[in-house]
């Protein structure tokens, strides 16, 4: 099937979806007879042969399909590999000294925070050396504008991975609107 066809199908599947996600449990169960807009939908399925998604269990041609089991010992060895393959290639004292003085400008203690503000409060989500995972903070904004805000500890990443013995890391905070 070429690119055209299979874009022209999927633009055929999303004018359809709406009324695909209206269809009554009892049509789709087989139980009533499908409503004759659907027509196009059941000629979209038959001319399209989708296969599921691979899994190790059921893999497709898919040569690094392997890479899917994260903590496998094929897969970290292969990571092992190629780490140690681009430290050899670019690893020298050039990226030592640039390493450290990113690490160093990225940990001083005189950063600004970014903030979120939430109603009465602003959020900030904070790094330094002495917590490499993050903190989840929060603070007034009265706070937040003198030198040192006085930071009320939402969560701590570094005590909450040591203290489950999990690898925590913060991929952002979804909050419900008009409620801080």
């Amino acid at each position: 099937m070429n690119l055209q066809k299979l874009y022209e199908l999927d633009l055929a599947r999303q004018e359809l979806g709406d009324r695909l996600t209206n269809i009554p449990r009892r049509v789709q169960a087989g139980y009533e007879e499908p409503h004759p807009d659907l027509a196009p939908v059941r000629q979209l399925r038959q001319s399209c042969h989708f296969r599921p998604a691979p899994t190790l269990e059921a893999p497709d041609d898919d040569p690094y399909l392997w890479l899917e089991e994260i903590d496998g010992e094929r897969a970290l060895a292969w990571v092992e590999a190629q780490n140690a393959a681009t430290l050899t290639r670019f690893g020298d004292a050039r990226f030592r000294c640039r390493s450290r003085r990113a690490r160093r400008d990225l940990d001083r203690p005189d950063n600004i925070p970014i903030i979120a503000r939430r109603g009465p409060r602003v959020f900030n989500f904070w790094k330094d050396a002495a917590h490499p995972r993050g903190l989840w903070r929060t603070t007034t904004l009265d706070s937040y504008r003198n030198e040192r805000p006085e930071w009320d500890i939402l969560l701590d990443l570094d005590a909450l991975a040591a203290r489950e013995g999990e690898d925590w890391t913060w991929s952002g905070a979804s909050t419900i609107p008009g409620r801080s």
